[in-house]
């Protein structure tokens, strides 16, 4: 054996064949019966310095100080990880479960062999100085990655494995966002004007909707009649019809909310209610409370598969269908690229209507449904409406996320409050 490395009252050995690792223990005293030393459980532990192994020494005595001793578990933080995320499949939306095991495989990058019991702050706060250092994550990542850590580390605390969450002495703030585009309130009246001298249709019903209430994409081709409430003059969020394209619930807890319409959007709806029903009506469909007020059809015996050209007939039965997000997002942005809202940069083709020829192309920029949810919130803002209510209509789980989202509105209202008050002062 080498000889040990004393650190303070415990000692440690380094391990001859494994880089990193040491195994350590403390001296308890003398045994009051047989007049030897007694000594601790012999642990097996990760560090890259002498900081690092100070800690684990240190940990460890408290341990022993305070007559607690943890699971016996040879778990690696990677190990655990990968099982807390494998648990919260259900709790998740496909889209999030693969967006968490992206965090997931970068903690098992930064951690995933240290045992779960050993994993101590010092050793959070270095691999954090080292991945600034060499700019592997982005500010933005690493505060995604100690949120989740964080996360991990606290379902360990509950489970017995560890004796307290090491990232509670971590701070990793969140960083200041770039500022949300959003239209002006001239550039929102002039897409309303523009959609509103048009034939009304699935597309254009939801893209005032998006306007008019700053639902998500999802939000929106996941509403259906039953939790439209025209008489009441509001509607329900209660499903999401996102790019996994199964109905369910909103993202979070507070995205199951109750947003009132305005008059004109209300009358809109009512509209097209009665145009909807009609179009369907005319192609043998009926409609119901469960119908999208989004919708689309497709070939029922097909489930929205292409046919060949020589097995379509007349008679083919279709069904009434939510849209597929990517096809609105598609028509969203060549209608916004049409009509001067957006535009393609690398255009690859035309397309002729009425005598107009009309881009088509890669690279888009411009307008998005985002875009027309962040104009909701900036409007409003800009309107004195409080930030408590502008948050409920947006389904933001806390206040303090619309603030932060926002913070650039609420600094333009912060600069208008002071010329306010600076005048009234200024009349006495």
């Amino acid at each position: 054996m080498d000889r040990p490395l004393v650190v303070g009252k415990g000692s440690a050995v380094k391990s001859k064949t494994q880089k990193g690792v040491f195994y350590i223990r403390h001296n308890m005293g003398k045994d009051p019966v047989t007049g030897k030393y007694a000594y601790s459980p012999r642990r097996k532990v990760y560090a890259r310095n002498k900081s690092e192994l100070r800690a684990a020494l240190e940990a460890y005595k408290a341990e022993l100080n305070e007559g607690i001793v943890v699971k016996k578990s040879s778990q690696t933080v990677g190990e655990y990880a990968q099982l807390f995320h494998d648990t919260r499949k259900n709790e998740l939306s496909p889209l999030s479960y693969d967006r968490e095991q992206l965090e997931i495989n970068e903690i098992k990058e930064l951690f995933g062999n240290y045992p779960i019991r050993d994993l101590r702050a010092p050793v959070i706060k270095q691999a954090y100085v080292d991945v600034r250092k060499t700019a592997r994550f982005s500010e933005s990542e690493l505060h995604k990655i100690h949120v989740k850590l964080k996360q991990i580390m606290k379902a360990a605390l509950v489970d017995e494995l560890i004796l307290k969450n090491p990232c509670d002495a971590i701070s990793v703030p969140r960083p200041q966002g770039a500022e949300r585009q959003s239209l002006r309130l001239d550039e929102a009246k002039k897409l309303l004007e523009t959609l509103m001298s048009q034939e009304m249709d699935a597309h254009r019903i939801g893209m005032l909707l998006l306007l008019d209430t700053g639902m998500r994409r999802g939000e929106l081709l996941g509403l259906s009649w039953s939790n439209v409430h025209l008489d009441d003059g509001y509607i329900f969020v209660g499903e999401q019809f996102a790019a996994d394209k199964n109905p369910r619930a909103p993202k979070s807890a507070k995205g199951l909310r109750s947003i009132s319409l305005s008059p004109f959007m209300n009358d809109r709806l009512s509209a097209w209610k009665m145009l909807q029903g009609t179009l369907l009506s005319e192609v043998g469909l009926e409609q119901d409370s469960s119908t999208p007020v989004v919708h689309a059809l497709r070939d029922a015996r097909k489930k929205g598969r292409a046919t060949m050209k020589n097995e379509r007939r007349k008679c083919d039965p279709i069904e009434i269908v939510h849209m597929d997000p990517n096809n609105f997002g598609r028509w969203f942005r060549e209608w916004s690229s049409d009509y001067g809202f957006g535009e393609f940069t690398e255009i690859t083709h035309y397309v002729e209507r009425d005598g107009v020829r009309y881009a088509r192309g890669k690279g888009y920029t411009g307008l998005t449904p985002h875009i027309l949810r962040h104009t909701q919130a900036t409007l409003l803002i800009g309107e004195n409406v409080d930030i408590k209510t502008v948050s409920s209509r947006l389904g933001h789980s806390t206040v303090k996320l619309t603030l932060d989202t926002y913070s650039h509105a609420i600094a333009a209202k912060d600069k208008a409050a002071a010329n306010t008050i600076g005048n009234l002062l200024s009349d006495q």
